[in-house]
């Protein structure tokens, strides 16, 4: 790294400043919450810049997507049966063994 060559800090600063702004001591701004899940909205390359992503040669990463969270009004609780189990186990070795 040579000094006309600017720092990491520099090049990413204006880049991701919106999602870090209460991280930086701006206290009369307002902080945003993030409610979205950072694990399924980024992977490495979106530390790439987009001339880096297009000279890329490699295999890109899958998209995740966000899992769904089932219906709760629509959900019954299992009860589990444990000599009902037992009985269904002994009916299929009776099975096999004729």
């Amino acid at each position: 790294m040579t000094p006309s060559t600017p720092s990491f800090y520099e090049v990413n600063n204006p880049r991701f400043l919106p999602e870090l702004d209460i991280c930086h001591g701006v206290w009369s701004d307002k902080g945003v919450v993030k409610t979205e899940m950072v694990a399924h909205k980024y992977d490495w390359t979106y530390h790439m810049l987009p001339s880096e992503l297009k000279a890329f040669k490699g295999e890109l990463p899958e998209k995740l997507t966000i899992p769904k969270m089932f219906d709760l009004q629509k959900a019954e609780r299992v009860k589990v049966d444990r000599d009902k189990i037992k009985l269904e186990q002994v009916e299929k070795e009776q099975a096999k063994m004729q």
